[in-house]
Formats: C-alpha cells, structure tokens, sequence
C-alpha cells in the first residue's frame, strides 16, 4: 500500500492518492481483471495494469475522504476503507 499527498496548482497539499498493487499469475489474468474491473469501478477509482500487475487506485481531495491531515486516525480510516472497498470490487470483478 502507498499513499501519497498530492499538491495542487498553488503548491497545496489538497488531495491523496491511495495506490494498492496486487500481483496476479499471469499478464493474461490481469488483463482480464483489469477489464472487467474498469467496467465496475466508480469515480475517485481507478484500475492500472503493468505486466502481471494490477493497481487498485483512489485519487481524491482530503476533504471527499474524510481526512484530517493534524489527525492519524482519519487517515487510518480512509485507508482501511480503501482496502475494504478495493477487496470487495476484487471479488465483484472474479465472479
């Protein structure tokens, strides 16, 4: 897992990129998953493939998220339900 504070246009620290990549077997199955993934994804995510990789992306603003930045906790949770989000769009997108 990574997480990356984004800045805007002014320098600002205003949004995160949370990125999870999972190894598959094969290019081929990710590929496939790669797909069917793009086809059930909602807005902030995103799916990339690389090879035999496949990242699960969320890019947003701390505010959409519910991230308080002077706060671990908000960030923890945000991250926490990334993942949780990420597992069930995985086995959404395996079926």
């Amino acid at each position: 897992m990574r997480v990356y504070l984004d800045k805007d246009s002014k320098g600002k620290m205003r949004f995160i990129t949370i990125h999870m990549p999972i190894k598959l077997s094969s290019q081929e199955e990710d590929e496939k998953l790669t797909e069917k993934l793009r086809k059930i994804l909602e807005m902030p995510y995103f799916v990339n493939n690389r090879g035999s990789w496949l990242d699960l992306i969320v890019k947003s603003s701390w505010d959409a998220l519910g991230i308080d930045l002077f706060d671990c906790s908000s960030l923890k949770a945000a991250i926490e339900r990334f993942t949780e989000k990420a597992y069930l769009y995985l086995n959404r997108a395996k079926v």
